[in-house]
């Protein structure tokens, strides 16, 4: 009776000891670095969105790159790569629980909340704005404007918190909102590419006369076969190199309509 008894009071502590060599527990803590710290991965790293096993995979991050380091959420380092932010699991920095556990990197408090959502970054990108934006003095909505941004300027910026970039113009430095930013891109041309219409293909058109068969019965969708007039309704149709009919708005845009109407 006396050695089972025994065997139970130090059965938990061995079971911890356990878990805490064969398959570690996640730590409870999450804290962020008060100085970054640069990393190699010691192999093949998957970067993911969330501080979790079965989270989404952002990127791999390939054996011997770089990652930077901002802090530490349970079992997983909250890490940078090739502007994405995300967390690499400790076994792919560390190697194994007891040198992560060891690991002592200068760090807020623990009971500080962590907002990932208004964390700020060093990404430089650039970004191209809409409409005319104001440059605020802050990131705030409230705050002073201090320059007007020209519509379809492109920017460099820097992602700022979770509704606001900040970039330098005209010498002045402030910070543009989200919404006013169209696209960003690694460069212009990436922004460039984003903000170009989808290409046409044909299920573009074979859709179009599926679902949109009305057309034909709108008084001001005439075939190109019909007579000129003087009426600003006529429409002028055109034959698309794929096979597609459609006309010009008056805006420039082109407008798909049943390819019958080019017969």
């Amino acid at each position: 009776m006396k050695i089972l008894f025994t065997f139970l009071f130090f059965l938990p502590a061995f079971l911890f000891a356990q878990d805490a060599t064969l398959d570690p527990l996640p730590m409870q803590e999450r804290y962020t670095f008060t100085t970054p710290v640069d990393q190699d991965v010691i192999t093949d790293a998957a970067l993911k969105a969330s501080p979790h096993s079965d989270a989404k995979v952002l990127l791999m991050v390939p054996k011997g790159s770089i990652v930077h380091l901002t802090g530490r959420d349970n079992g997983f380092y909250r890490a940078t790569y090739d502007n994405e932010v995300g967390f690499i699991h400790f076994a792919f920095i560390d190697g194994d629980y007891k040198t992560f556990k060891a690991r002592k990197f200068a760090h807020d408090d623990y009971h500080k909340p962590v907002d990932y959502a208004n964390e700020s970054n060093s990404f430089q990108l650039y970004g191209k704005v809409n409409v005319e934006s104001p440059l605020k003095a802050e990131p705030s909505f409230s705050a002073r404007t201090i320059y007007a941004i020209p519509e379809g300027t492109m920017l460099k910026v820097t992602k700022h918190n979770a509704t606001y970039w900040r970039t330098e113009i005209d010498g002045k430095v402030g910070y543009v909102g989200n919404s006013f930013i169209a696209a960003t891109g690694k460069t212009p041309q990436a922004v460039e590419r984003s903000l170009q219409p989808a290409v046409e293909t044909s299920s573009d058109y074979s859709s179009y006369t599926t679902t949109r068969p009305s057309y034909r019965a709108k008084p001001s969708y005439r075939p190109k076969t019909q007579s000129r007039s003087s009426s600003s309704s006529s429409q002028y149709y055109i034959r698309g190199p794929r096979g597609g009919c459609y006309y010009l708005t008056a805006s420039g845009r082109k407008q798909y309509v049943d390819r019958s109407m080019c017969d």
